[in-house]
């Protein structure tokens, strides 16, 4: 595999005046569990066919007892395809973001399924 899912350790804090229903107990309770935060990048999710390594990746933490955060980008070259596409009419930039943001979405839902 050309890449790694990038790591990253995730500290929770309980919410200032925490909210209804949130206990000291359950703040600490979701504090003590180990949170790890994966990064999956277009050098590694190149294609929907490299979702089932991703997969492995979240499971493996899982089965560590881990909660896990996955981030996806869109699969490779599917920003610079709808930058070109949002330049073909016009360049408003709410617009072309959420254009853009298409790459994400979609990326990010087949990872759902996937798991």
């Amino acid at each position: 595999r050309m890449g790694v899912a990038e790591t990253y350790d995730v500290i929770v804090e309980p919410p200032a005046g925490a909210a209804r229903g949130v206990t000291r107990d359950t703040a600490e309770s979701v504090m003590s569990e180990s949170m790890v935060c994966l990064k999956f990048g277009s050098s590694v999710l190149r294609t929907a066919a490299d979702l089932p390594w991703c997969v492995q990746q979240v499971y493996g933490h899982v089965r560590r007892g881990e909660r896990v955060v996955a981030v996806v980008s869109a699969f490779a070259g599917v920003t610079d395809a709808l930058y070109a596409r949002a330049r073909e009419h016009g360049r408003e930039e709410r617009a072309t973001a959420a254009l853009v943001a298409t790459g994400e979405h979609e990326s990010a839902a087949l990872l759902a399924l996937a798991l």
